[in-house]
This record gives C-alpha cells, structure tokens and sequence, in this order.
C-alpha cells in the first residue's frame, strides 16, 4: 500500500480489482503467504540494496548429493521449480489445482538405468565426453525401481529424439552396457505424479498466476551452484556411490576397492510396489512430423 495521506484503500488498487472485495485481491497476491515455508525457515530475506526490494532467498551449495552434473544449461531452473514450486508450494495448493511448472512441460530426458555400479561409471564416463546437459547417480526414491539412474535434459520434443539416438549407439557400442533400459520421458516423476499423464498437461491461469508472482518479486541467490561441482563433492559422491553397491548387494562395487569386501551389511533400499507409472516418447524416434503431430492431437 502507498504511503500518500488522504489516499484511500481503492486507490491503491489494480483498477482491474474489485474494491468490493479487497480479501480475495488480498490472498491472491500474498507472496509472503506463498512463501511461508520458506519464510518460517528464515530462508526469506529483502535485496535493500536494489530499487524493487525483490524477496530474495537464499539457497546453499548441495554437498551431500548423490549426482554427478555436466553442462547444465540455464533454461534448466529445478531449483525454482522442482525444489520451490513442486516441494515448498504445491503441498499447500488445493489437489485440483496442482501444476507442472510451465517450463518443465518443454524438459524432454533421455533416461538410461545402469543395472550396476560398474554400469554407472562407464556412463559417468562417457557422459563427461558428451558434452551433453547430463547427470547420473544413484537412486533413493522409493518409487524409482532401478538402483542407479543416468539422465540427459533437453529442450523440447524434437531434442529429445535426437538425443535418445545419440545415447542408443553409446548403449549399443559396447556389450558392457548390456542389459541396459533407455527410454525418453517428459520432464520429472514427481509432477506426473501429482499432475498425471504428461501428454494431458495444460497451463492454467492460476499456475501463471504463481508463476508470475515469483517472477515479480522473488529472486533466487545462488540458484545455480548445484551445476558447479567441486572436486570435494565429486569425490564425496564417488564414494557414496561405492558404498550405496555395497549395501544393495552389488558385487561390482569391488573392481573399486581393489577386490575389498567394505563390510557393509546388505540392507537393500525400500521400494514402492509397483512404481511410478509414466509416459514415454521414445516410440516416436523415427516417426515423421506428421506422425507426432497425429500423436499429441489423439
């Protein structure tokens, strides 16, 4: 609200809000509502040196992670939208309102599951020679059946194909990667999960609405470190990896131990019955523009 005396609550008003009903404008453009997670959390703080006095919150390197990053690009916001919209919003958001944020509906993954320890270095390896956006690691959602998971992010449906192409002739080079599920999916497991098949996805006015309130006065400190690997956290993680084989029961663990048992109790990791269920769009690899067309309008 302004500070001009004389000046009365309509006045301070879109003139597209009803004055009639200030409580509705009110609860539709409370931020800090939005936000109260974060703001709980002391997460939240105000930029005083900038002219707009955006909220500001503040994000910390992830060290104890479980994946190895390359080339991340800078459409590819997860923080912003897997971390803040999908885990602190939407459990606050009524069921029939929850969304996919609109930038991950254009997020197509080549997803590739190595059945070992020795699987996951080799992609590592590989995938550090790609020079493609990747990432690979090991798994800890109960949903997610495979133990160890090796992602490729692109921008769009037409990326995707090509990219899936690319990582086949990898798989298919060598028999070291037999055995080896390669498929290409539509953004994360968790907003299909939440917001259903993936081909039925829409942007609705409400998710722009929320949408454009974080655009206006929320920036996001340090969104992008988790790209910026340091070499402590990658040897870290290379270690966790070793010791995740060895408590699941993986035998290849020790082509890294030098032949070592770890004497690790096998306590394989809890796994959901039945999984998640979600589309896939590697079927349509060598299809014509017309055939996918086809596809999205069925």
């Amino acid at each position: 609200m302004g500070e001009t005396k004389g000046a009365s609550v309509a006045d301070e008003l879109p003139a597209s809000v009803d004055d009639t009903d200030l409580y509705s404008f009110l609860k539709g453009a409370d931020i800090l509502s939005l936000l109260h997670k974060c703001l709980n959390d002391g997460m939240l703080t105000v930029d005083e040196d900038s002219e707009d006095k955006k909220l500001v919150l503040k994000t910390q390197r992830i060290l104890n992670t479980q994946w190895l990053f390359g080339g991340i690009p800078d459409w590819h916001r997860c923080y912003t939208d897997m971390d803040l919209i999908h885990r602190l919003i939407m459990p606050s958001i009524p069921h029939g309102l929850k969304f996919t944020p609109s930038r991950c509906f254009n997020c197509f993954k080549v997803v590739a599951k190595p059945n070992t320890l020795e699987q996951l270095m080799l992609i590592w390896t590989a995938q550090q020679q790609m020079g493609l956006a990747c990432k690979c690691g090991i798994e800890d959602r109960p949903f997610v059946h495979s133990n160890y998971g090796a992602y490729w992010y692109n921008s769009g449906l037409e990326a995707g194909l090509a990219c899936y192409k690319e990582v086949k002739e990898l798989l298919d080079s060598s028999p070291e990667f037999d055995g080896i599920d390669l498929l290409l999916k539509r953004s994360c497991s968790e907003y299909e999960i939440a917001a259903g098949d993936s081909k039925k996805w829409k942007v609705t006015q409400f998710q722009l609405h929320i949408e454009n309130l974080l655009d206006t006065y929320l920036k996001i400190a340090n969104e992008d470190s988790y790209k910026q690997q340091t070499e402590y956290i990658v040897t870290h993680t290379l270690r966790r990896w070793i010791e995740y084989a060895a408590q699941n029961g993986d035998e290849t663990y020790k082509q890294y131990t030098g032949g070592r048992d770890l004497g690790i109790p096998v306590r394989p990791r809890l796994i959901e019955a039945g999984g998640v269920k979600y589309r896939t769009y590697h079927h349509l690899v060598d299809k014509t523009e017309e055939e996918i067309a086809k596809f999205w309008e069925e």
